[in-house]
């Protein structure tokens, strides 16, 4: 058993621990982390665009009001300011969100001698 771990151990150096071969992985990864805090980041803009138009569209129905266009007591102008409130209250919550899975997420590099280093005390 003892030389089948070996035969496994040295392999997996020779296969993954090589500097090169970390190098291939760990871009591949930092890649795929940057897609997707570049997706955050296009949903967070379109979510704070949800906001902005919802606060507008409120903007105007209280000026109509304002401007006695509307009856107040209209009951679908009060469902209507219900509903927007309720989706700028979400778009809100869920920017909240994104922003900190952004800022949690980090910008730490790894550089060429730290990988060397792993790749040393890993051997």
């Amino acid at each position: 058993m003892d030389k089948l771990d070996d035969l496994v151990a040295s392999r997996i150096e020779e296969r993954l621990l090589q500097p090169k071969q970390l190098k291939t992985i760990l871009a591949n990864l930092l890649d795929g982390r940057e897609d997707r805090a570049e997706r955050r980041r296009q949903h967070l803009a379109e979510l704070h665009k949800r906001i902005t138009e919802t606060d507008q569209r409120l903007d105007r129905l209280y000026d109509a009001i304002e401007g006695s266009i509307v009856d107040k007591d209209d009951m679908v102008l009060k469902d209507r300011i219900a509903g927007l409130k309720a989706i700028r209250d979400q778009a809100t919550a869920d920017a909240e969100r994104t922003q900190a899975t952004l800022d949690s997420a980090g910008g730490e590099s790894v550089s060429l001698d730290m990988i060397d280093d792993f790749s040393r005390t890993a051997r």
